[in-house]
């Protein structure tokens, strides 16, 4: 969970340094030349899309997402594809968790399908372990990266 808590933060930096209007969101040069996002400074919270169908997975990144101490993430969970392009569509998302296993589609389709319906919003793949590959062919069709759930 630690991972997806750094690539969230990550994508969003890479998003809002190559010109995405996150408001709310600052870069800041830190002390050792890295480039940071201070949360904390801003009051912005990163509102968090998490299209996942096992309730147990959704419990799990929620509660690993709220200990985070350097970001405040809102997550917002839909079980299926079309609950999640709706939700995607009619709220101010900033960044969106994808399943690629979902009652309504799987593997690489899932992500095609979403980043179709909202191309501006920069989405990080969660895949299972014999997933991996789907997962490869998501970043290369756009996806900001894929993690492996359970690592």
């Amino acid at each position: 969970m630690t991972l997806i808590i750094f690539s969230l933060n990550y994508l969003l930096l890479s998003y809002h340094s190559y010109g995405k209007n996150y408001t709310g969101l600052e870069k800041d040069i830190a002390a050792n030349g890295e480039l940071t996002m201070d949360i904390e400074k801003t009051g912005h919270t990163i509102k968090v899309l998490l299209i996942e169908d096992n309730p147990d997975d959704q419990i799990l990144t929620k509660r690993m997402l709220e200990k985070t101490m350097h970001s405040s993430f809102d997550v917002v969970f839909a079980d299926s594809l079309s609950t999640g392009i709706k939700s995607a569509t009619d709220g101010q998302i900033d960044a969106i968790l994808l399943d690629l296993g979902l009652p309504d589609s799987s593997g690489v389709e899932t992500f095609l399908k979403l980043k179709l319906q909202v191309p501006e919003i920069p989405i990080l793949v969660l895949s299972g372990f014999g997933d991996e590959e789907d997962a490869f062919k998501s970043v290369r069709e756009g996806a900001q990266d894929y993690l492996i759930k359970g690592k």
